[in-house]
């Protein structure tokens, strides 16, 4: 396969749970998007609204 570059399609990121919440202005802080575990689940929040749960996505950390 000399010369042929390959790249994957596949590939996935896994951000750190605090991503948003440590890297944006304290103005917007409040309304960033985060993870709050609830009874032993995680479920993102995006400006105090509870978007969807991380566990049948991703795991977190």
């Amino acid at each position: 396969m000399a010369g042929y570059r390959i790249i994957s399609s596949d590939n996935h990121v896994f951000e750190p749970r605090d991503l948003w919440v440590d890297r944006i202005g304290p103005r917007f802080r409040e309304r960033a998007p985060q993870i709050v575990n609830e009874d032993g689940y995680d479920w993102w929040y995006c400006d105090g609204v509870k978007v969807i749960s991380v566990q049948p996505v991703t795991q977190t950390g």
